[in-house]
């Protein structure tokens, strides 16, 4: 698209975060127009109306509250309804979708993870869901063969780190372990047998 300041306002959220005693932060790049606070965008990913109450600009940790962002700039808003990682959002009159602009590196390391509590078991899946909409590079899968959940990472301290924040945010505590090898026979009974080469 043209970086046009005038144009219907078009952004692309590449990026959530979930912080204490503020909720989700979503951070994004104005692709053309001029956003403003309280301007009213359309998700074109999933149909949904949403209400920037407030913009800010990011730097780290630190938010420095705007009252508007123009085309090329990188913002961040608060409290957004139902807006994932990779959502277009766009004003009246335009009609763009961006696809996914960020290409994730493929996982490189995989544990099997479980609760040390099995009670807690509905409350880990709900922490891995979103932690996966905070970082896409967490993948989680339910392997009904292995009977198993399997977390892959890009490496052994990025898994460390989901433990980490697992334990210490969320205060569940988890085992990590090998996933199970899924074999697909199995041996019945003794057998001999000579061979002469």
């Amino acid at each position: 698209v043209a970086i046009d300041a005038n144009a219907p306002a078009s952004v692309y959220c590449f990026k959530t975060t979930v912080e204490p005693h503020i909720g989700e932060v979503t951070y994004f790049k104005v692709m053309q127009g001029t956003l403003s606070e309280g301007d009213d965008l359309t998700n074109a990913n999933r149909g949904s109306k949403e209400r920037l109450a407030r913009l800010f600009c990011a730097c780290g940790q630190i938010r420095t509250k705007v009252d508007k962002l123009v085309a090329g700039d990188i913002g961040a808003t608060v409290k957004l309804k139902d807006v994932r990682t990779g959502n277009t959002l766009n004003a009246k009159g335009a009609e763009n979708t961006f696809a996914k602009l960020v290409k994730y590196p493929e996982p490189k390391f995989q544990r099997a993870i479980k609760p040390v509590v099995e009670a807690e078991a509905e409350k880990l899946s709900e922490i891995l869901t979103r932690m996966h909409e905070e970082d896409p590079t967490w993948l989680v899968e339910q392997s009904k063969e292995l009977k198993q959940t399997i977390v892959y990472g890009q490496g052994e301290f990025h898994l460390r780190t989901l433990k980490w924040r697992i334990e210490n945010n969320d205060k569940v505590n988890i085992e990590f372990n090998e996933p199970k090898i899924p074999y697909r026979e199995t041996i019945t009974k003794a057998a001999r047998a000579d061979y002469r080469h």
